[in-house]
């Protein structure tokens, strides 16, 4: 499979991509960072364009924020999971 595109959504920004060409049986890391623009639940997406048949294949991503009175919004990192095949 090749990965022809990432595209993210919310308060999620792609930190490092190492997809491209993935074997059958491998797997390929994306590194997001979560940086939330306001307290409470955040969600965005995460969508893989790609030459398989089930193309395009999106993992929700789901964080919380946290407002600190008087420091802003706190950025908390998550660890978001997901497979497609």
């Amino acid at each position: 499979m090749t990965v022809s595109g990432l595209r993210i959504s919310g308060d999620y920004s792609i930190q490092a991509n190492y997809c491209g060409t993935v074997k059958a049986g491998t797997n390929c890391d994306v590194y997001v960072v979560f940086t939330p623009k306001a307290s409470g639940t955040r969600e965005g997406s995460l969508t893989f364009t790609d030459n398989a048949a089930s193309s395009p294949q999106v993992v929700t991503l789901k964080g919380h924020g946290h407002n600190r009175e008087g420091h802003g919004h706190d950025r908390e990192e998550q660890t978001p999971g997901g497979a497609f095949e």
